[in-house]
């Protein structure tokens, strides 16, 4: 497979007209190593070459970071074969990663991929895998300092066994102690449940026509219902039993006094049970907590549940699990049933790094590994437990047992179960266990899952989303690091896919847009004042994704019109991409205009009225919605009575519009932007009070699913006026008169079954969120009596066909009634148990 095609040496022709600098880049400047001289001659190739970057700077720069790597390790007393060197020169590749590409420190690099070569072999690093090895390089430079480079064997993977020693809790040669007596009561005593042994096909129910005759069920397509066989097993206690049952726990509490134990357990009956859900609140909740801890230290010190997880492997032993497991062949129509190999572990490093970061021990790996290779298992989701998973202790507590894997695996996992994290954490680190890379990703208020994938027919790269609830890739921020820059910092989704987008527009410009960058961080803080933007625009006519030059360029600007130059330098630069995998709009350009706008909004606005007005014109034709840069550049070209005017007429129409979550958030922003230029407090308070009138009965509007929704202009407002927002009553008034109101009119005109049914679920999702029960009631009594006697209504009837005459009409009972009529009645009384 290739690493896509292309050259190093056919740069782009540079799309936009150098910009001069103004302004010191946000990074911090690089300090330029000891050799001096070697530098000089970098500048010198990067000054004649009109500030770009070229071949011949390219040339220069890896021969500059090739000797300075070099003294250091000479320095530090470290010496490279000859010949591993020899490798590293002999690919263009590998030679850009390792001197100034990979955006680590090369010596660092050296000694990884060195110390990875001993660990795996030659053949393994250079010719099979070497793809993987710079990965693995990259993600542990940190650990440089610790590389083996003595000589020895490839290593042999081992993977450990069951780490847990069983004890002897009733050993005559010792006296036994608390944990001894625990065990021994779950061992001696048993519980009889149902046990799944097998399964049947279901026998389909028998029935009689008018005679008594049994009618032959029908013929069933594709295969048969299952059902399980179960039968009466016994088997020995387990803590969780315990912990569920009020009958153990006396009968525990007991067993422990006869043998002097001064403990007690008291977790109720069926608090938290092995299919609980719910979370536990109150005095029930400590004494739970108090039990696991106590049964679960007894498991761990009597070898029935290991007390911690085995250690994680070393960079070469994971390199050596992710090849072992790459290699294993399959039978070819077993490979394709179970899309074997899953991801390329020859794929470009950039996109390997999440799969070699992953640092799952290899004894938990191996066990889903072997449950995919024997048996096709492959678990990207467990069960979903609810608001329990909340608390880790009693969702563990739900489930003591022995077991051989302990909290944190992906096992354990597996048996407890959990909610969005637990989810997303299983299908990471199976899709790991494969090969795939994968992490976990945060959304609002939820946990998902980003994957790179392969297409092999275009071969291409993208990274996708997964299990995603409450966003799209735009709410979803990566858990995982990002190692193409010196701190390792988390970054939004959009930066990892940028990393396939540019991987296919090819390698080769990929790592030449990282050397642009890694010499941009080199140059003295005059050089890049003066023609560092050149370089970054010459980075990215190579690879118009690369955000460490989109986000440097943007600091870098210290005018707006530099800002908006760089803008439309890397559009063009963008718009000349013709590759397969390689998006020209969406996601990624919103971002990058974003990281403009807000750019723009920190820059000072052109002093001259023509060239404000013009950047404004290139806001508004780029649909920019960062409130605070275009009321920068409204008070600049309009002054400040027609920025005022302007938020105050985008209020009135906000409130008479379909309102959302979005659209409110944009105009409470517009509004705040506004005040903030309003110089005097006084003044201030008086304009947003001015508007803090409109507002009033219209503070709260009916979201997603007609929840009740504060309008976050609303909030603004009364912050900004000195006013306090009216009681939840008040707020919800309005809303309910307006439901009222839509209810009358439904029952004045032609109804019909569908609006019908949703203003039904309005009416009952609405009376939930209801706090004042008098309001309550005579809101509801109101609707009843719109509706009484107008209980059932005909939905207009079809048009009649020649072919098909219309229906007769047939009444139909609207669903508002039957839920106003359910919300009025009182609620019934559970009888004591």
């Amino acid at each position: 497979m290739s690493h896509r095609k292309g050259s190093f040496w056919a740069l782009p022709v540079f799309l936009a007209p150098a910009i001069a600098l103004a302004a010191a880049p946000a990074r911090p400047a690089v300090t330029a190593p000891a050799g001096g001289a070697g530098l000089q001659a970098v500048r010198d190739a990067w000054t004649s070459a009109k500030h770009r970057f070229t071949p011949e700077v390219r040339k220069a720069l890896i021969a500059y970071e090739r000797a300075e790597a070099l003294r250091k390790l000479s320095t530090a007393g470290k010496t490279l074969p000859s010949d591993f060197l020899a490798w590293v020169e002999s690919d263009p590749l590998i030679q850009a990663t390792v001197y100034g590409a990979g955006l680590h420190d090369p010596a660092s690099l050296l000694l990884m991929l060195r110390s990875l070569e001993l660990d795996l072999g030659a053949e393994a690093v250079r010719k099979k895998y070497p793809q993987l090895a710079l990965a693995a390089a990259i993600v542990y430079a940190a650990q440089a300092d610790k590389a083996d480079l003595s000589p020895r064997p490839a290593l042999k993977l081992r993977i450990s066994g069951d780490p847990r020693k069983p004890v002897n809790t009733q050993d005559p040669k010792r006296k036994l102690d608390l944990n001894d007596h625990i065990v021994n009561f779950l061992n001696e005593h048993t519980v009889e449940e149902d046990v799944v042994v097998g399964q049947k096909e279901q026998t389909p129910e028998l029935k009689y026509d008018a005679k008594g005759v049994a009618i032959p069920p029908p013929k069933t397509r594709g295969k048969p219902k299952m059902v399980p066989v179960t039968e009466k097993r016994k088997r020995t206690l387990t803590a969780a039993d315990v912990i569920a049952s009020k009958d153990l726990q006396e009968k525990f509490n007991a067993y422990m006094k006869a043998r002097g134990c001064d403990v007690r357990v008291d977790c109720g009956d069926k608090v938290v049970h092995w299919n609980s859900h719910d979370m536990v609140r109150g005095p029930a909740r400590q004494n739970i907590a108090n039990a696991f801890k106590l049964f679960r230290t007894a498991y761990e010190a009597k070898g029935l549940l290991p007390a911690q997880r085995d250690p994680t492997p070393t960079p070469g032993e994971n390199c050596a699990y992710l090849i072992r497991n790459h290699e294993y062949r399959f039978a070819p129509e077993l490979a394709a049933q179970r899309k074997w190999p899953r991801y390329p572990l020859n794929a470009p490093w950039p996109t390997l790094t999440l799969l070699v970061v992953n640092n799952q021990p290899l004894r938990e790996r191996e066990e889903r590994w072997l449950a995919f290779r024997d048996r096709g298992e492959f678990k990207t989701y467990g069960q979903y437990i609810g608001s329990i998973a909340q608390q880790y202790d009693m969702q563990s507590a739900r489930r003591l047992t022995p077991f051989a894997f302990t909290y944190g695996s992906i096992q354990m996992m597996l048996k407890d179960g959990g909610v969005c994290g637990a989810m997303a954490g299983i299908s990471v680190r199976s899709h790991c266990t494969l090969g795939v890379p994968a992490c976990t990703a945060g959304q609002p208020g939820h946990c998902a899952l980003i994957l790179f994938a392969h297409d092999a027919k275009s071969d291409t790269y993208r990274c996708h989303g997964g299990q995603y609830a409450t966003g799209g890739d735009d709410k979803t921020h990566p858990h995982g690091p990002w190692f193409f820059d010196e701190t390792h910092p988390r970054r939004p989704m959009i930066y990892h896919q940028s990393i396939a987008w540019g991987v296919n527009v090819g390698m080769p410009a990929c790592l030449d847009s990282n050397l642009a960058f890694r010499l941009y961080r080199l140059l003295p803080p005059d050089d890049r004042q003066a023609h560092g933007l050149d370089l970054l625009q010459s980075g990215l006519a190579l690879n118009p994704y690369n955000f460490l030059l989109i986000d440097a360029g943007l600091a870098q600007a210290g005018a707006a019109s530099q800002a908006v130059a760089f803008w439309k330098s890397a559009a063009a630069s963008l718009a000349g991409v013709n590759r397969s995998g390689c998006p020209t709009g969406g996601l990624f350009v919103q971002t990058v205009r974003d990281k403009l706008f807000a750019a723009l909004a920190k820059l000072p606005v052109p002093k001259e009225p023509a060239e404000a007005a013009s950047v404004l014109a290139f806001l508004n034709e780029q649909k920019c919605d960062n409130a605070s840069t275009l009321a920068h550049y409204k008070l600049a070209t309009a002054g400040l009575d027609a920025l005022l005017a302007d938020a105050r007429a985008a209020l009135e129409a906000h409130l008479k519009s379909e309102r959302t979550p979005a659209s409110a958030q944009q105009i409470a922003a517009t509004l705040h932007a506004a005040a903030e230029r309003i110089p005097d407090r006084k003044n201030r308070r008086e304009w947003a009070s001015g508007c803090w009138s409109l507002v009033r009965g219209h503070e709260c509007f009916l979201g997603h699913r007609s929840a009740v929704t504060l309008d976050p202009a609303a909030a603004t407002l009364a912050r900004l006026a000195g006013q306090k927002l009216p009681p939840q009553a008040e707020q919800v008034q309005p809303l309910l008169d307006l439901v009222a109101a839509q209810l009358k009119a439904d029952v004045a005109n032609a109804r019909s079954p569908k609006p019908a049914a949703q203003l039904a679920q309005r009416i009952k999702a609405l009376a939930a969120q209801i706090q004042d029960a008098e309001q309550k009631r005579k809101w509801l009594e109101e609707l009843a009596g719109t509706i009484r006697e107008h209980e059932e209504y005909t939905p207009p009837q079809p048009a009649a066909s020649k072919k098909r005459p219309a229906p007769p009409p047939k009444p139909l009972r609207d669903p508002c009634a039957d839920v106003i009529r359910d919300l009025l009645a009182p609620p019934t009384t559970q009888p004591a148990k």
